[in-house]
């Protein structure tokens, strides 16, 4: 009976992540380059099963591109639905899709040529270490890799690095 409850409480775990990184960009063409920009997030997890669970929340990151005359810099808010699978509480990988809406577009050096970058959607995948702080709280350290299907600016898909560390509270 005991051993149930810990596998039903386990599987029904909610967790609740924030989190700062770094965001680099790397568009799919030689001609623009991506840049290294900050990130915010916040994610929340639900288990479904004692070794998988599901995770959503906001990414805010920032993104640089540049041309040989041109920077621009603008603002993408990432919702990522992800299926994490963890072996063990310290390791987790993750896949699963994101919409990303633009928000906010710069042009900081030279003529607009990158023009307006569009809203966002693709593929996610993470892998993330969890290192014990406190009972229920934890250290994350994550590194995602966004590859988006749509085509933004001068027909360009992003692909996107991401290294965020962050606090993890077991609700």
């Amino acid at each position: 009976m005991i051993a149930l409850l810990l596998i039903v409480s386990q599987t029904f775990a909610v967790d609740l992540s924030t989190m700062v990184g770094v965001a680099g960009t790397g568009p799919s063409t030689s001609v623009v380059a991506g840049r290294s920009g900050f990130g915010l997030g916040a994610l929340l997890g639900w288990g479904v099963h004692p070794f998988f669970s599901l995770e959503t929340g906001v990414l805010m990151l920032e993104h640089t591109l540049a041309t040989g005359t041109t920077m621009s810099t603008y603002t993408m808010f990432d919702v990522p639905l992800m299926l994490r699978f963890s072996p063990i509480s310290l390791v987790a990988v993750g896949a699963g899709v994101y919409y990303g809406y633009q928000s906010g577009f710069k042009t900081t050096r030279g003529p607009a040529v990158i023009g307006a970058v569009k809203d966002d959607y693709g593929a996610i995948f993470d892998a993330s270490v969890r290192l014990p702080l406190a009972p229920l709280m934890k250290l994350r350290i994550d590194a995602l890799y966004e590859y988006g299907f749509a085509q933004l600016a001068n027909s360009f898909s992003s692909r996107n690095v991401s290294t965020f560390v962050g606090l993890m509270l077991d609700l």
